[in-house]
């Protein structure tokens, strides 16, 4: 059906015009994976500047946690037994926090074959 097509419209434009329809259609062809792939690298910027919004929204929480952390020591600074359940309850955070962050920290990809250790 090509070739019909092809001859065809050979024979309605000529030679230069089949070569100029056909370098038009690759460079469309071309241009719409171009498109695609500048819609698939926007989806994966928007999904970084994502993941590095949760990060910040986990960094501040953190530096709240230590500020208050701080502050509180100092109010307990002359009570050693207020002292002593708060060193419980930080211990206790810094356990669950520890967890958490090996509960969520991808494994490392294993070697290639063949790659040296």
């Amino acid at each position: 059906m090509a070739r019909v097509s092809d001859w065809l419209f050979g024979l309605l434009f000529g030679e230069q015009e089949r070569r100029a329809a056909q370098r038009h259609a690759e460079i469309i062809k071309v241009l719409n994976a171009i498109t695609k792939q500048g819609v698939t690298m926007t989806q994966e910027v928007d999904d970084l500047q994502a993941a590095v919004a949760a990060e910040g929204t986990v960094i501040d929480s953190a530096i709240t946690l230590l500020n208050g952390l701080s502050a509180r020591i100092a109010d307990l600074a002359e009570d050693p037994v207020a002292l002593k359940a708060l060193s419980v309850e930080v211990k206790a955070k810094s356990d669950a926090l520890a967890a958490a962050v090996v509960a969520n920290t991808p494994a490392e990809p294993a070697p290639p074959e063949g790659a040296p250790v």
